[in-house]
């Protein structure tokens, strides 16, 4: 499924001053990456990216409408971008390992085992963004969740009441349990849990 774009939010993006936007976005991203004592150049991440590749994939992911920024409710897209980035910057650490090893890491895998990890991988995540498409304030919170946000910030960032919050990842979690249950995968992902 292929994500789309409001055209008020893309001339949003168009008009936005994108000159003064970057340098900030990237001495944000710098400043994250060298807060890293594990690393031996300071401009390199984990599984050899940049913090410039953090930056550009956060604003492309907003360009593809992957994240919905929404600036009714987030009118500062400096802030929205360094959420997206904290987001990339938290899941580029678990996948390499600096934080929570994956239990099943696909370095460890041949061939189509690796494939099918990897397939599956990618449809928990498209499983995951596709269950709250059809709800704004569901899509929010999932964003809220992937960014390490508490209920709290994620109230606060959206505009929501923490209560409903809590009702909205409740919901989402039944959905995901309910897709996740039917879909080809779920064998997969649930010896993917249950073996650490």
């Amino acid at each position: 499924m292929e994500e789309v774009v409001s055209s008020t939010v893309q001339e949003h993006l168009d008009s936005e001053d994108w000159d003064a936007l970057y340098p900030r976005l990237f001495s944000y991203a710098r400043r994250k990456a060298n807060g890293l004592s594990f690393l031996k150049e300071r401009s390199e991440l984990p599984l050899g990216r940049t913090y410039k590749d953090l930056v550009q994939d956060a604003i492309a992911k907003v360009f593809r409408g992957e994240r919905n920024w929404n600036p009714d409710k987030n009118p500062d897209l400096y802030v929205y971008l360094t959420s997206v980035i904290d987001s990339l910057f938290s899941g580029l650490l678990n996948r390499s390992g600096h934080r929570n090893r994956d239990p099943l890491d696909p370095s460890e895998m041949e061939g189509s085992q690796k494939s099918d990890y990897n397939d599956c991988l990618k449809a928990l995540e498209t499983l995951v963004r596709d269950t709250s498409s059809d709800d704004e304030n569901l899509d929010d919170v999932r964003q809220g969740i992937e960014d390490g946000m508490s209920p709290g910030e994620i109230a606060d960032f959206f505009g929501i009441d923490v209560k409903e919050v809590y009702n909205l990842k409740r919901k989402l979690r039944r959905r995901i349990d309910r897709k996740m249950k039917t879909h080809p995968c779920n064998d997969q992902w649930r010896s993917s849990l249950a073996n650490p």
